[in-house]
């Protein structure tokens, strides 16, 4: 079974599921954060080296393992934050606005603070579903 990316930001998401998705992902981006930092220290520590003089191999694992995962990360924030703009009928593009700093912020607390349309709009109806079925949009 295969499936579209664009799948991933269809429909709408409530303002609860995006706050706990959000926050879910966030979590575990920082559990990878610190398993792969854990790995690079480790690493060097075993090794009996300083960190001065760490393998350029661990710097590039570790920093290709670093970039591979904010790369996921953004992607899942991002699918969230789409389907939660077309909850209240505004375009999933507004979702790039959480990359913009400070703005990010303020993005945020309106997708927390305004409810979404009750019923349906042109995204679509805003269906009951599990919490692991509504964030990963199956």
């Amino acid at each position: 079974m295969t499936r579209n990316l664009n799948s991933f930001f269809d429909g709408r998401i409530g303002r609860k599921h995006w706050f706990f998705g959000s926050f879910v992902f966030s979590l575990i981006y920082l559990a990878f954060l610190l398993l792969i930092s854990f790995y690079l220290f480790e690493s060097a520590w075993f090794n009996n080296l300083q960190s001065e003089t760490v393998p350029f191999t661990y710097l590039f694992f570790v920093g290709t393992l670093f970039v591979i995962g904010t790369i996921v990360q953004i992607f899942f924030i991002l699918s969230l934050t789409a389907r939660r703009f077309h909850d209240i009928g505004e375009s999933g593009w507004f979702s790039l606005l959480m990359i913009v700093p400070y703005v990010g912020l303020i993005v945020c607390v309106f997708l927390i603070i305004m409810r979404g349309i009750d019923g349906e709009n042109n995204y679509g109806t805003l269906k009951e579903r599990g919490f692991w079925e509504d964030i990963l949009n199956k």
